[in-house]
């Protein structure tokens, strides 16, 4: 996949908790800012075709020749064995919806998607379509203290901030426009405005014909399956690393044995009753994922079970992250003992999926492989030791440097080894 094929910001609008608005999770730069605890009106069309969202468009066109934030996109290097059209048809499928009970708003959900689908082909910049997709990160609280979580810093600081349920409902008319809402957090099911959004689309007819999409670690999943089956289309991505007793011990709090009865009850309710349900595990790949054939049987569950599942690799943040899990920052990860047989574990893996001809699936956990394998070859000690003095320089040295004088440091290139951008 390459960055023309992105379609984004052409059919996603993400409203997060840090009282921001952008078209992904991934973009690095200045996005659209959007107080959420004022008392400003939120107006999504004005948004949707404001000066960021044309700006995203643009770079994806070439008409903006900077990639700005866009620049060594992580989505892209996960997904770069991906096709382009394979995983635009994926996206474009997730969002259909089955068995439609109003028929006047599903029309005009299925109108808004055809629409968008038009206008990205085409590569408009100003659009007469609204978000097909909306995804809505309320907030950061959780049920557990998973050790790798980049939100454990935002806790540790009381840094609660949330999306407010009552400002999207007043943008009913054009969130309901989306043939998918995506909620996610935190943990969905226990933030306080995630909450009573589901129960005001709960209450609400007019959104029975919206794939709900939850992103939940599954604790709470048996709390609420009656509530959510008015619901025909739904999408469940549990979080999932690897399985078992070690995935307690990366997501403190967890019980392996209630998460699995959750997610094979929530199955069988749905079969029972005929829900258009797709249940699935998202599996961050770090160093636990491949200790003891952790991913690999967490894809023997998965594949026992049929549930789907799909990949990322972790974006570690904390000190945590990158000492003990993050091998895509940190390759030396991979010297150690217990990893000495990482590229077979990752094989095997693929074998597996291979064999159940999870092609996508497939496709996804290779771009990783080879994301890692390009991480480990580019590892030396010599770079290690040259990124260590540039962090003590950083950290320790330039904020002592009376300003007059780093600006002249900036442009000294002469060891072959400080980067200017050091000084700045």
């Amino acid at each position: 996949m390459k960055l023309e094929d992105c379609l984004q910001p052409w059919f996603e609008m993400q409203f997060d908790y840090h009282q921001t608005i952008r078209p992904c999770c991934f973009y690095k730069e200045d996005i659209d800012k959007f107080d959420f605890n004022s008392n400003n009106t939120l107006d999504i069309k004005k948004i949707w075709n404001g000066a960021y969202f044309q700006n995203y468009r643009r770079i994806i066109t070439g008409e903006e020749k900077n990639a700005q934030g866009c620049n060594n996109c992580e989505w892209l290097i996960g997904k770069k064995d991906v096709p382009g059209n394979v995983l635009q048809e994926k996206t474009w499928e997730n969002i259909k919806i089955k068995n439609p009970k109003n028929e006047k708003i599903y029309l005009e959900k299925l109108a808004n998607l055809e629409l968008a689908k038009k206008e990205f082909f085409q590569k408009k910049i100003i659009l007469e379509s609204f978000p097909t997709k909306i995804y809505i990160n309320f907030g950061n609280q959780c049920n557990f203290k998973c050790t790798f979580c980049f939100q454990n810093p935002e806790r540790d600081q009381n840094f609660n901030s949330t999306v407010s349920a009552e400002k999207l409902i007043k943008q009913k008319d054009i969130i309901n426009k989306a043939s998918t809402i995506h909620l996610i957090g935190g943990e969905p099911l226990v933030i306080k405005e995630s909450r009573k959004f589901i129960d005001y689309i709960v209450e609400d007819s007019d959104f029975y014909d919206t794939t709900l999409s939850l992103f939940t670690n599954g604790a709470l999943l048996h709390r609420y399956i009656k509530k959510l089956s008015v619901f025909d289309n739904m999408i469940i991505s549990i979080s999932m690393e690897t399985a078992g007793k070690a995935l307690e011990k990366l997501r403190v709090g967890s019980i392996w044995s209630k998460l699995e009865k959750n997610i094979l009850d929530l199955k069988e309710f749905a079969k029972i009753n005929n829900k258009n349900w797709n249940v699935s595990i998202a599996c961050n790949v770090m160093k636990t994922s491949l200790v003891d054939d952790g991913m690999y049987n967490l894809i023997k569950w998965c594949k026992k079970n049929d549930l789907g599942i799909h990949f990322g690799f972790i974006n570690g943040v904390t000190k945590y992250d990158f000492e003990n899990e993050d091998f895509f920052k940190n390759p030396k990860i991979l010297k150690q003992r217990k990893l000495k047989n990482w590229k077979q574990m990752f094989e095997k893996c693929l074998s597996e999926l291979q064999m159940h001809q999870d092609h996508y699936a497939y496709n996804d956990l290779n771009g990783i492989y080879s994301h890692a394998l390009h991480c480990a070859k580019n590892y030396s000690y010599k770079k290690e030791l040259i990124y260590n003095f540039d962090q003590y320089l950083r950290s320790n040295v330039i904020p002592i440097i009376p300003q007059v004088i780093r600006k002249k440091l900036r442009f000294v290139k002469k060891f072959g080894i400080l980067k200017s951008e050091t000084f700045k």
